[in-house]
């Protein structure tokens, strides 16, 4: 899941999320759907399609699925990676 900014954390705990998370889960069959290179298969956690961060829709069922731990924190760890490697390759005159 990554780390968790204040507001993005307080998403997670709304009745709003506690509803689509099992619904999320059980409509993709407790099967990740990411399937990274050390994908599990099982699906315990809900990844969103397009990151928060970057201005996904937080319980729009058509930009979640559901992931496995692996994947999740894969996926995630890839998103970071990604945004700290374009902050690197930014100019500054």
């Amino acid at each position: 899941m990554g780390t968790r900014t204040g507001g993005t954390r307080r998403i997670y705990e709304t009745p709003a999320w506690r509803a689509l998370r099992p619904a999320v889960l059980a409509r993709d069959g407790h099967t990740c759907q990411i399937r990274g290179p050390k994908c599990t298969v099982k699906a315990t956690d809900v990844d969103h399609i397009v990151p928060l961060a970057d201005g996904g829709a937080p319980y729009d069922p058509t930009n979640t699925r559901a992931a496995c731990r692996w994947c999740n924190g894969w996926l995630a760890a890839k998103r970071t990676q990604r945004v700290r490697l374009a902050g690197k390759n930014r100019r500054t005159w």
